[in-house]
């Protein structure tokens, strides 16, 4: 592996890892035809290979007492089961721990198969291991970030401790038990909160699922789903002006500024969605397509 010195970094420092792995995607055959096709034997033996190199180098950052996540969307035991039995067998210091999703029941062995037709989905894997060992709380970072301005503040109503950074247009939030991640291809390496332009702060969408806004607006079905759609909403007179987020049955969509009861659709383009949500079933929402 490339950047040995950022493996060492992280070694033993991360509290959860997931693991959502490459795999052969037979769970997308009933949908894709070009899946199917591309199926072969030896895909499947790669895969597998792959996998448990990728899981071999993901539990070297897990810390005593912490855990990993493992995934799959095929329903290959060769890269399923199999390659929980093979982590096992390698790496003593780990055991399989069961678990329970709500609607779904509880995990046999550390393992659960979600079917496409006992849930919604294109069925799925997933395996929870613990390492052993005593966990112990990290010593936070000292931080070195600079101070947050009172424009980005007013969007929550509280943040969680951390290191303000900013970069460029962007204030972000970074964990102060994160360590350092340079020379690691991260997307990220901290929560982005707002931009600022020309003296105008506008609120990031991923903190709008991740922080507890100063402003919010619970939306009816129809609502949530003109909101999702990427299309303004009638939310009333009553509602307060400014930045507000949108939720559905408690759970947060996204943001949008409310001025004179419309609230405008600040959805990111890449997130809009072509299928109506409905609520029912075990789960709070689900996507009717």
């Amino acid at each position: 592996m490339k950047h040995r010195s950022v493996w060492q970094m992280l070694c033993r420092k991360l509290d959860a890892v997931l693991v959502d792995a490459p795999c052969s995607g037979e769970g997308m055959f009933r949908r894709d035809e070009t899946a199917v096709r591309e199926w072969t034997e030896s895909a499947n033996a790669g895969c597998s290979k792959r996998q448990k190199e990728i899981l071999s180098y993901a539990a070297r950052m897990v810390r005593p007492g912490g855990r990993m996540v493992y995934s799959t969307c095929t329903f290959s035991p060769l890269e399923n089961e199999e390659n929980i039995v093979w982590f096992l067998k390698e790496h003593p210091d780990f055991y399989a721990e069961d678990f329970s999703l709500p609607g779904l029941g509880t995990s046999q062995n550390g393992c659960m198969r979600l079917y496409p037709h006992r849930v919604e989905g294109e069925g799925h894997f997933v395996a929870k291991l613990r390492r052993k060992g005593e966990w112990e709380p990290l010593d936070a970072i000292p931080p070195r970030g600079v101070k947050l301005p009172d424009g980005v503040r007013e969007f929550f109503a509280e943040l969680p401790e951390g290191e303000i950074l900013h970069q460029g247009e962007m204030y972000l939030l970074r964990a102060p038990l994160l360590p350092e991640l340079k020379g690691l291809r991260a997307l990220r390496g901290a929560i982005p909160l707002a931009t600022e332009r020309k003296g105008i702060f506008r609120p990031e969408h991923a903190a709008a699922m991740a922080f507890e806004p100063k402003k919010r607006a619970q939306l009816d079905l129809a609502m949530a789903n003109q909101y999702l759609h990427g299309a303004p909403v009638d939310i009333g007179n009553d509602a307060e002006n400014g930045w507000t987020r949108a939720e559905f049955e408690s759970l947060p969509l996204g943001w949008g500024k409310v001025t004179s009861g419309e609230l405008k659709n600040h959805l990111p383009k890449g997130l809009v969605q072509r299928n109506d949500l409905h609520a029912g079933g075990n789960c709070k929402v689900r996507w009717r397509e």
